[in-house]
């Protein structure tokens, strides 16, 4: 059971993580139209992933769909990445780019939301175990909290450790999704000398030895830099203050 935990837990977060990250970033920046539409995203992923659920569970491909799913959850983490350098996250968005942060919301969140529904489908309906049942559920709901509670430091911390927890998670984030894309693809052989590569990447894959940590590994880093960062800048901040304040006396 501990397995099964700790694997829907990394499901869990790369589902919710991702996307509280983004939408605390555009949040801090007043873009509105952005947070509007990861909100949008949100609700609609809700019912798709029922539906996504329903036939992965029944399929007999999915690891192709997992595949499918990985190699465009790292366009989207590309793109994001990339953007937290380049672009000004106020920056007015056009319809188009509202559409297209919709559909990355929904490709995100259902990635992983799909296979944590299947698995919960399988053990309360096909195996009726409580105990898998109460494992999955318990493990999901611990990864919300930990959303949730990046929503709560994100917004309360100064915008540049914001802007250095929030690119180190994009970074850590878009290095799972290659890694765990890369196994899934040698899984099916689209990669050239692909039972090399899946041997090789087997230990760090979603359910391998290490690579089951790795969600909570970036996230615990991101919550560091931040709240860490924070502190230390906050004591200075006190310090400087009192010096002034006995030379002034």
């Amino acid at each position: 059971m501990l397995n099964l935990f700790l694997r829907t837990l990394s499901q869990g977060l790369q589902a919710f993580t991702p996307i509280v990250f983004a939408f605390v970033w555009f949040k801090r920046y007043d873009n509105f139209a952005a947070t509007a539409a990861v909100r949008l995203g949100l609700v609609l992923a809700a019912p798709l992933t029922i539906i996504a659920g329903v036939i992965f569970q029944r399929t007999t491909a999915q690891t192709s769909i997992e595949t499918l799913f990985t190699s465009l959850a790292v366009m989207i983490a590309a793109i994001f990445t990339r953007q937290l350098w380049h672009e000004n996250p106020k920056t007015s968005l056009s319809p188009t780019s509202i559409l297209l942060i919709v559909t990355a919301t929904i490709i995100i969140v259902v990635r992983e939301s799909m296979v944590s529904f299947a698995a919960l489908w399988t053990a309360t309906i096909d195996l009726q175990s409580i105990n898998a049942t109460a494992s999955i559920l318990s493990s999901l709901s611990l990864a919300l909290c930990a959303a949730l509670g990046w929503i709560w430091v994100g917004q309360r911390v100064s915008l540049n450790h914001l802007r250095i927890s929030t690119r180190l998670f994009a970074v850590g984030f878009l290095g799972q999704v290659l890694l765990f894309g890369s196994h899934e693809a040698s899984e099916v052989g689209l990669l050239p000398w692909s039972e090399i590569v899946h041997t090789a990447t087997e230990p760090y894959g979603p359910d391998g030895r290490y690579g089951i940590y790795l969600s909570e590994l970036i996230l615990g880093l991101a919550f560091i830099t931040a709240i860490f960062g924070s502190l230390r800048v906050g004591s200075i901040d006190t310090t400087n203050a009192t010096n002034g304040t006995q030379e002034k006396s």
